[in-house]
């Protein structure tokens, strides 16, 4: 059989001369490919070596050399281009579309029916040695690898011979492709001898969505497992625990099912490794799926069961439909579907008939299940003789041995006798599968064809375990536990197992990058969570201040949720974390590199004009990201319009003009445009849209959109953005919205408290961030961390390149200081943290997460052993009086401090707690352990519910006013006060409800608003979201 070599390359060819030769017999090298069955010539067998060779044909005979030519020519793909309408050759040339051999000839053309150039057809040679290198540059290359030699053709725009084709095929044949030991020729399996000893991969092949081929060079003994395949996807693929792993008949090949499938045209990287004789990785393997599945063969398994094989898995919901299986009796009887089960990766289904089957003839016609990629199988009759089986089924096997799983194989498909389902788990069932004696029960039981697992556990006390013994293990199978499908009983199955004993503590296998805000940390075992686990992220040493959500636990894979985005090379380390049988990795550190995976969104970027109606106006395109420099300066997809239409219309005015100049600035993440008042005259009153193509950003997304049109502001009329946050109680900071060009100077800005009081400075200091200017004010005197302060911007305090300047007025300062400790004691039995604000009762039950107490030398549990509650500004951590009667009386057994990130303590604006590590000793604990008086959070109300914020459209600039309508605020009955909340962010000072207006920043697209409800004691009563209308 062919070996199949599945490379998607791309495009790379250039310029260049080379020597002609005439040494080599032209018939003789055609004839040996059509040996190979790469050229097959006309019905007669003529290779018509003396004629030209056309585009299309060029697609046939890609395909041939690939061994792909009856998917090629069975896809039900359509090519892109509008030159193609052949029914034999358009789905050959939709194939290498998808393949990435041709791009066409540009304008949606492929170019059918024209002569292949010697340049094109070297390109195309290229690709399939998997060489990446400068169009300009195709003809030297080819030249440098021998591709070209003897070839008579010295112009690389001439077309060529079909004879010229085959001599550098051949010479193609007997190259090394890139990064490869063996010819092309031996790759491809065409001719020679498979190498002998150490094995090496040949190729890999996704067969399918969710299978991968894997050739090698020599057989292997065994086809490995999820140990033995990483798997490197942007996409939802997947290789796991569940995957299945075929090796063929002859050693040579191993067919991977996967878990999860991959889309069409999705790319991955495979990782091989511990089964040759070194790792290797192989990149960019596409995902390609053109062939229709067929239903392979069909056998009765059963008393009423009939088994179907397909050549490659299929979707579970369009396999188990029953109206996709028709059953008739030789007479030509109907036999009715009950139900269609999927199995062994959806690869197989079990077809179960309402009657029994009888012995003699029987029909089974198979049509309509789907795919992954969505294409029917081929419709399938099968002829069946039913003969009964009276076989019991017996162990002949078992696999995947440790001491809390073994996986027994049976000869046969087998179910349970006592239960329909395929897994048994709590259920008096399960004392038929033990091992050692009959008190080491099974934890769960599932059977999958003809493979049972069975799991084995103990609880983290030690007050059982029923985990299989190091060494030498029996595992027992009571008799009538499980039936094959033709009713027969298992005898009594005993199972002799060697078992290891894991004595390793928990590796990181590789770290996958789901996006900027996620990351998945695989392990070579399942994780679980020590009391003391605790992890860091660093970039250059030094640690993120940045939280995440953990998920995962007692699986092999921890999933992180970051709280904001990540890009750029890290570190992560992980502290305390163990595997199931208590093996600790006290520390363990992983790099990884979060790459940029987000599509730019046109609807973040920012577009302003400035020095309008000058002989050279300036348009300045702010994006959220960097940009890729060539796609931003492409003029074609730049104009100017009046509509907000994103159809390219007559009247919308190119920016595609010698006059006007791209200039790319701040690393391509601003593009300013200058046009000429005589190319283009823009007004202020008419500014319009800018509209734009589908951009790329530096790491190559596309928009996820096609086009988008940018409204134009006045740069001129508009003043520079800015707000500031109390980042400590001597801190506080302001951030301006672009870079400022001047100095900035302390005396242009001022900071006020609530009686209007200034503030002194004890330094003052400015910093570029990210195309941003902070300004860095540390205040002579500390205040509150929820005080209540204003700052000012004097007239002349800054301006930006543009001269656009920085708002002038007094404006609010964000609270952005976390609540910090001020004292620790008891009260009533608890032990009081008093902090330096009134706190969020939102995470009010996990607070008790944020603080470890120590009695004695003892840890408390938080939640089991002591909980937490709010008032105000104090935590009460409560219940720990009742531990036991020594406590009540206990003097100088406990000490409490924080954990060094709190997570769940925050204030009202929800700025999390600053952490305080050492431990503060407690004297006495005496009471009887309850909260004094709490208040409880009030009924928040339902989903119904609604803050509206009737915004003023004619407003513009920092400020807008809202009139706030509260609808069912009798579900708020003790809420007096509310806060307005921006992006998640404090963004006003709270004001009575009987207010009808507060002065809070504009929104922009995308910004989120709530509307925090309050008591008069300013506890928090709810959030609620807000509904911005236009008045």
């Amino acid at each position: 059989m062919r070996k199949i070599l599945s490379l998607v390359l791309v495009l790379a060819l250039v310029l260049g001369a080379f020597p002609a030769f005439a040494d080599v017999d032209q018939y003789e090298v055609a004839n040996k490919l059509k040996e190979y069955k790469v050229l097959l010539g006309n019905e007669a067998g003529d290779l018509m070596l003396d004629e030209y060779l056309t585009r299309e044909q060029a697609m046939v005979v890609l395909a041939r050399l690939m061994g792909v030519e009856e998917d090629a020519k069975n896809t039900t793909l359509q090519a892109s281009f509008t030159d193609v309408d052949h029914a034999y050759y358009e789905p050959f040339i939709a194939y290498a579309e998808l393949k990435g051999w041709t791009n066409g000839i540009g304008n949606g053309l492929f170019g059918y029916g024209k002569q292949l150039t010697v340049k094109e057809f070297a390109a195309y040679m290229l690709r399939v040695l998997g060489y990446d290198v400068e169009y300009d540059k195709v003809m030297e290359k080819a030249g440098e690898l021998g591709l070209l030699k003897d070839v008579v053709t010295t112009d690389e725009a001439a077309s060529i011979l079909r004879g010229e084709m085959a001599v550098v095929m051949h010479n193609t044949l007997m190259t090394k492709p890139a990064n490869n030991d063996m010819t092309l020729l031996n790759v491809l399996g065409l001719e020679g001898e498979v190498p002998t000893g150490d094995a090496m991969v040949k190729s890999v092949e996704a067969k399918n969505l969710k299978q991968l081929v894997v050739n090698f060079s020599a057989p292997l003994t065994e086809a490995g497992d999820e140990e033995n395949y990483d798997l490197d996807t942007k996409g939802d693929a997947e290789i796991d625990k569940d995957s299945d792993f075929e090796l063929s008949e002859d050693g040579m090949t191993v067919t991977i099912t996967m878990t999860k499938p991959a889309e069409q045209q999705d790319k991955a990287d495979l990782e091989i490794k511990g089964l040759l004789k070194e790792d290797v990785t192989i990149k960019d393997i596409q995902f390609l799926d053109v062939s229709i599945p067929e239903a392979k063969s069909a056998s009765v398994i059963g008393v009423d069961t009939i088994k179907v094989e397909f050549s490659e898995p299929m979707k579970t919901a369009s396999l188990v439909k029953t109206k996709n299986f028709t059953v008739e009796t030789a007479k030509g009887s109907k036999l009715y579907v009950k139900k269609v089960t999927a199995k062994q990766n959806e690869t197989v289904a079990w077809v179960e008939l309402y009657s029994k089957l009888k012995e003699g003839d029987i029909t089974l016609e198979v049509k309509d299940a789907e795919d992954y990629q969505g294409y029917s199988v081929k419709p399938a009759e099968f002829a069946l003789t039913v003969v009964e089986d009276k076989e019991a089924p017996t162990i002949v096997g078992y696999k995947d041995a440790d001491p809390y799983e073994i996986t027994l194989i049976w000869s046969e498909d087998i179910e349970f006798v006592e239960t329909d389902g395929t897994v048994l788990t709590n259920s008096e069932d399960l004392e038929a599968f033990y091992h050692t004696n009959t008190r080491d029960v099974a934890k769960r039981v599932e059977i999958d064809g003809n493979e049972m697992t069975l799991e084995f556990d103990k609880d983290s006390d030690d007050d059982f375990d029923t985990t299989l013994p190091s060494g030498t293990a029996y595992v027992y199978v009571d008799k009538k536990a499980v039936k094959d499908l033709w009713d027969n009983k298992n005898a009594m199955q005993v199972v002799t197992a060697e078992i290891t004993k894991d004595e390793e503590a928990p590796v990181v296998k590789e770290i996958d990058v789901k996006s900027q805000v996620k990351i998945e940390v695989e392990f070579d075992e399942k994780v679980y969570e020590d009391d003391d686990f605790d992890w860091e992220l660093l970039e250059k040493g030094k640690v993120e201040s940045i939280d995440a959500d953990i998920t995962g636990w007692g699986t092999d894979t921890l999933t992180f949720v970051f709280d904001d985005d990540i890009e750029g090379d890290y570190t992560l380390v992980l502290k305390k974390i163990e595997d199931r049988t208590g093996n600790e990795a006290s520390k363990i550190s992983v790099d990884f590199t979060a790459d940029d995976e987000t599509s730019p969104v046109a609807t973040d970027f920012k577009v302003t004009a400035y020095d309008i109606d000058k002989k050279i106006q300036k348009v300045v395109i702010r994006f959220d990201e960097e940009m890729d420099s060539k796609s931003i300066t492409d003029k074609d997809d730049f104009f100017l319009t009046q509509s907000a239409d994103t159809a390219y219309t007559l009247v919308d005015k190119t920016l595609d003009d010698d006059d006007v100049d791209f200039d790319v600035q701040d690393d391509g993440e601003t593009l300013v445009i200058e046009i000429p008042e005589d190319y283009h005259n823009l007004t202020a009153d008419a500014l319009g849209f800018l509209k734009i193509g589908r951009l790329v950003d530096a790491a190559g997304n596309k928009m996820t959109t096609y086009s988008a049109n940018l409204p134009i502001a006045n740069g001129d009329a508009v003043a520079l953005r800015h707000e500031a946050e109390l980042k400590s109680v001597d801190e506080v900071e302001i951030t301006i919205e672009d870079e400022v060009v001047e100095d900035l100077v302390d005396k242009k800005f001022e900071i006020m408290d609530a009686s209007g009081k200034s503030l002194k400075f004890k330094s003052f200091s400015t910093k570029l961030d990210d195309g941003d200017t902070i300004i860095s004010i540390t205040l002579g005197d500390e205040v509150a961390t929820d005080a209540q302060l204003t700052y000012k911007v004097m007239a002349g305090a800054g301006e930006n390149k543009y001269g656009a300047k920085l708002k002038v007025g007094e404006f609010p300062v964000v609270d952005d200081a976390g609540p910090e400790m001020e004292k620790v004691y008891t009260e009533n039995g608890a032990i009081v943290v008093e902090m330096s604000e009134q706190l969020s009762k939102r995470y009010e039950s996990s607070i008790a997460h944020d603080f470890v107490i120590m009695y004695n030398s003892e840890k408390l549990i938080p939640v089991k052993e002591f909980t937490s509650s709010v008032v105000g500004n104090k935590v009460y951590l409560n219940g720990i009086a009742g531990k036991e009667d020594t406590i009540i009386a206990g003097e100088g057994k406990y000490k409490v401090k924080s954990v060094d990130k709190p997570g769940y303590l925050v204030d009202l604006m929800l700025n999390k707690a600053e952490p305080f590590t050492d431990y503060e000793k407690i004297k006495k604990i005496a009471g009887n352990g309850t909260t004094p008086n709490p208040n409880p959070n009030p009924n928040p109300g339902d989903e119904a519910d609604v803050v509206k914020a009737q915004l003023s459209a004619a407003t513009f600039g920092v400020f807008v006013k809202a009139e706030i309508v509260v609808n069912g605020q009798a579900d708020y009955a003790n809420a007096t006060k509310y806060s307005v909340w921006m992006n998640g962010k404090k963004a006003a000072k709270a004001a009575l409800l009987g207010e009808k207006t507060v002065a809070f920043p504009a929104p922009a697209a995308g910004d989120t608003v709530q509307i925090q409800l309050l008591t008069d004691a300013m506890e928090e009563v709810a959030v609620v979201d807000v509904v911005l209308t236009a008045e």
